[in-house]
């Protein structure tokens, strides 16, 4: 039986509205963001999605939202697409320091917060789980910036620090899964996000 390729979009969150009163799960879409989930929209609806997945944060929701809406599929949310757990430093060049540490250190984590390592152990396992759970499918994913890059990663080891820093908001990546195989196609990305 000839095995079925199966089409995964990474969808990265649209520009969040970060707060420190607010637990960072919690942070919602910018007004930015919120045009931003509504223009990606025409896009997404081009590529024939069977099924939509979103990490549980609500940036993540937000942004799938009105995709999903429009097309009609419901929003299933997995709680391992969620944004790897770090310490929110006191300052961007802090917390730039510490995301530069943990590309060099795939081991390193601030106290409570989660490595490289584990995380990209925990969403490349949630994205194999989805796919075989729908061989064959076109599949959105809707998550975050250090979640996809170190998914990316896992496939290509050259994405790095620098790729996640190029990264935009929203941002949208295809790989293409065969049995336990996923492959980037980076043309998609670079002709269709430029």
């Amino acid at each position: 039986m000839p095995s079925q390729l199966t089409t995964v979009y990474l969808l990265r969150h649209a520009e969040s509205r970060p707060s420190a009163t607010v637990k960072e799960p919690d942070w919602p879409l910018s007004e930015l963001g919120k045009k931003q989930a509504r223009d990606i929209v025409p896009t997404l609806a081009k590529l024939d999605i069977d099924h939509v997945f979103t990490s549980p944060f609500l940036r993540a929701v937000e942004t799938a939202k009105p995709f999903a809406d429009f097309a009609g599929k419901p929003l299933r949310i997995h709680d391992e697409l969620r944004e790897q757990r770090s310490l929110w430093a006191d300052s961007e060049a802090d917390f730039m320091e510490q995301m530069r540490k943990k590309w060099e250190d795939f081991h390193f984590a601030p106290p409570g917060g989660e490595s490289n390592a584990e995380c990209q152990l925990r969403i490349v396992d949630a994205i194999g789980g989805i796919i075989r759970r729908h061989p064959g499918r076109t599949l959105l994913v809707s998550s975050h910036g250090s979640a996809i890059s170190l998914l990316l990663n896992s496939i290509h080891s050259s994405f790095n620090f620098k790729g996640w820093m190029r990264m935009k908001n929203p941002d949208l990546f295809r790989i293409k899964a065969e049995v336990d195989s996923l492959a980037w196609d980076w043309s998609w990305q670079a002709q269709t996000m430029s």
